[in-house]
């Protein structure tokens, strides 16, 4: 999968320009070298794409999915906050934010705003919940464990895990590691874990870096040792940090977030 993601690259580098697709490919692109540890060309492709679409709401957006990646909260925060403004229920920004809240221990202020954004997931049950929520159903899960509303965070667990379970893992529509997120959610560390293992051999990689930084960047140090507040961002933990090593070791609670279509690059 390496020598594809660097082919893709090369190929990308020799035709990309200033065309009528926008910033998406060069940004996508900054996204593959991440993973793949080129933090460089990360850097490079983001900064230029800032630079000759200024304002963009693609570029803020895949911008804070890299900061959130590098495990930079404060900058990730900051970009989503912006995209949030004109998109207030933007699955992956939301989820951003989130994590912003939940290192405050400011959960309220997270549970307030999938109110807004998705008020049938905090209606009165059962919820509703399809292909079009269920990824932030589970998302919200991490907030709702932390107030107390058990009860609710189960059932949209259960609720998400049948519709995640008509899903494939893979593609621009799959699932990716869904299903790992509601076993470690529960709880349920051993079949996160081979749920996880099958990910892995399947070829799921997007984004796994974030599992890694958010476990090593969390706040655990503002807790006592008999604190119940366990860390809010806390994940998988991966067995090392280089892009060809993501087995789970072993699995925490899971927030990471599902990935969606990139947006349109816009500047209005």
């Amino acid at each position: 999968m390496r020598e594809s993601i660097c082919r893709c690259g090369t190929v990308h580098r020799t035709s990309r320009g200033a065309g009528p697709e926008g910033p998406n490919p060069p940004l996508w692109l900054a996204i593959l070298y991440l993973d793949l540890g080129r933090e460089a060309q990360t850097a490079g492709l983001i900064e230029a794409a800032r630079k000759h679409w200024p304002g963009d709401v693609a570029v803020d957006y895949l911008s804070a999915i890299v900061e959130w990646n590098r495990g930079d909260l404060g900058a990730a925060e900051r970009h989503a906050g912006t995209l949030l403004e004109r998109y207030p229920s933007n699955p992956e920004m939301l989820a951003i934010v989130r994590d912003a809240d939940l290192q405050a221990f400011d959960y309220q202020a997270a549970r307030s705003r999938y109110a807004e954004a998705y008020p049938e997931l905090l209606a009165p049950p059962p919820p509703r919940i399809d292909g079009t929520n269920c990824f932030v159903a589970i998302n919200l899960v991490p907030v709702l464990q932390k107030i107390g509303e058990i009860e609710r965070a189960g059932m949209l667990l259960d609720l998400s895990e049948q519709v995640v379970r008509t899903i494939p893992r893979l593609g621009v529509g799959g699932h990716g590691i869904a299903d790992v997120r509601i076993f470690a959610l529960r709880g349920q560390r051993k079949e996160a874990l081979v749920a996880l293992q099958d990910a892995e051999k399947a070829g799921w990689r997007l984004w796994w870096r974030y599992a890694a930084t958010s476990t090593r960047a969390s706040p655990r140090s503002a807790t006592s040792p008999n604190s119940n507040r366990s860390s809010p961002t806390s994940s998988a933990t991966w067995r090392g940090s280089e892009p060809n090593s993501p087995p789970a070791r072993r699995v925490q609670r899971s927030n990471l977030c599902h990935p969606a279509k990139p947006l349109a690059h816009s500047t209005e």
